[in-house]
């Protein structure tokens, strides 16, 4: 069988399976699938970035709850239908992408990283404290969707996003990326535009996480300020690592062990006991599986 036909045959199986236990399954289970699509494609977007570029952005939430606070806005604000109001985020965050990639990648190393919590902890504070955006208590009123049939299409908007991510990581501007984040030095020698590449998939990464966030309020019917918050964000890296870091299916899954286990543990756990399990997960996954869960069952499989 040739090695493309047994890739897309992968990918296929679990999608069969997922689509298949959807009419078993309870209520709750349905919702919590819906939120492990919703945050696996956002720790998808942040997968890309970390694990192909080699920026660890601790301000990736910025774009995800963007895209839920615009998608929310449009439709209760200006009345615009629920298909369409998807689209607005991105007039707003290719921009603010942009400004912000200019600001952080030239920072590198560590210094993008402190730059990513700065400004992703000054846009949660103002929309916290925003009275005119629902202040703490976020904005609320927009449409929901039928939850077994919205159930079907974030599982095709996963598999879409995927599968785009997956074609732009292995193109030529994936390759040169890779290649920049292995030595930077070699590449700057060569000619490369280093920062131009970098802020290319900044921007890629943010519509991405824009996209996963717009799909929230379908689900929950608005949106809340701890969407934006760099505690988010660094839960997302959580699942990256977690799951493989550069491996995207290691990215969803460790998306949907993550949030299957903060969801699960609210109910036996007090307070924060979710993200306590969610460290310890990833304390137990740098000690024993390094590469992550993905590459490490991957491994194992192949020999």
């Amino acid at each position: 069988m040739p090695r493309k036909t047994h890739s897309y045959l992968l990918l296929l199986a679990p999608i069969v399976v997922l689509l298949v236990i959807l009419p078993v399954l309870p209520h709750f289970y349905v919702f919590l699938f819906c939120t492990a699509y919703i945050f696996g494609m956002f720790a998808l977007s942040l997968d890309f970035l970390m694990g192909y570029g080699g920026m660890p952005n601790f301000g990736q939430a910025v774009f995800f709850g963007l895209g839920a606070y615009v998608v929310t806005m449009a439709q209760i604000w200006w009345h615009v239908p629920p298909i369409l109001s998807v689209i607005f985020p991105y007039a707003f965050v290719i921009p603010l992408s942009f400004a912000l990639a200019r600001v952080s990648v030239r920072g590198g190393g560590i210094y993008f990283a402190l730059i990513t919590i700065i400004w992703g902890d000054i846009t949660y504070r103002t929309f916290f404290y925003e009275w005119t955006l629902g202040g703490s208590d976020g904005l609320r009123g927009a449409t929901t969707f039928p939850l077994r049939e919205y159930y079907i299409i974030i599982l095709i908007a996963t598999v879409v996003c995927y599968v785009l991510i997956r074609k732009i990581a292995d193109s030529q501007f994936g390759m040169v990326l890779r290649a920049i984040r292995e030595n930077e030095t070699r590449m700057r020698f060569v000619g490369c535009k280093v920062e131009n590449y970098r802020m290319s998939a900044f921007v890629i990464s943010s519509c991405f996480a824009t996209f996963a966030g717009s799909l929230y309020p379908g689900l929950y019917g608005g949106a809340r300020p701890e969407l934006l918050h760099w505690a988010l964000s660094t839960l997302a890296v959580t699942m990256v690592i977690v799951g493989g870091l550069g491996s995207l299916v290691g990215a969803l899954i460790g998306g949907f062990i993550i949030t299957f286990l903060i969801e699960w543990s609210t109910s036996y756990l007090p307070m924060g006991g979710g993200y306590t399990i969610a460290g310890l997960i990833l304390v137990a996954t740098l000690l024993f599986m390094p590469k992550g869960i993905y590459p490490t069952i991957k491994r194992i499989w192949r020999s």
